[in-house]
C-alpha cells in the first residue's frame, strides 16, 4: 500500500525509523560521553581537516539535551538539519497515519533539497 505521496509504505516506514533512530541515539547518548569520545570523521582522521559535517553529531546530542548554545558551538548549521529532520519525521509519520496535513514537506523535490543542503554546508565549510 502506498502513502499519500505515492511513495511505497515500506520506504516511508524505513525513512521514519532511520530518522527516529538518529534522534533517539542523540537523546540517549550523554553529552559528556560524546564530547570525550573518539572522533568519527574519516576525513579529519586522514587529513586533519574537518569535513562540512564535523561536530554535527555532538550538536545533535547537545540539542537533544537542551544545550542549544553548546549545539550551536559544535556546528553552526545544526538548527537547519535538526529542525528539518524533525519536520521530515513529522511529515513521514503523518503520511503513515493517512493525514495529508504535512504532505507539503514530502513534496519538496529531493534534488533541490540536496543541492541547497550541499551548497549551505559547502559555504559553511569554506567560511569555517
Amino acid at each position: 500500500m502506498d502513502g499519500p505521496s505515492g511513495t511505497p509504505r515500506a520506504i516511508l516506514i524505513a525513512a521514519a525509523a532511520i530518522i527516529a533512530g538518529i534522534y533517539l541515539y542523540a537523546l540517549l547518548m550523554p553529552p559528556a560521553t560524546a564530547a570525550a569520545g573518539p572522533g568519527l570523521c574519516l576525513l579529519k582522521s586522514a587529513t586533519g581537516a574537518p569535513c562540512p559535517l564535523c561536530g554535527m553529531s555532538r550538536a545533535f546530542i547537545r540539542a537533544s539535551h537542551g544545550d542549544f548554545g553548546g549545539a550551536f558551538r559544535a556546528h553552526g548549521l545544526f538548527p537547519f538539519l535538526y529542525v528539518g529532520g524533525l519536520a521530515l519525521l513529522a511529515a513521514l509519520v503523518s503520511a503513515l497515519l493517512g493525514s495529508s496535513r504535512l504532505s507539503f514537506v514530502l513534496k519538496v523535490h529531493p534534488l533541490t533539497a540536496v543541492v541547497v543542503t550541499v551548497a549551505a554546508f559547502g559555504a559553511f565549510w569554506v567560511i569555517r
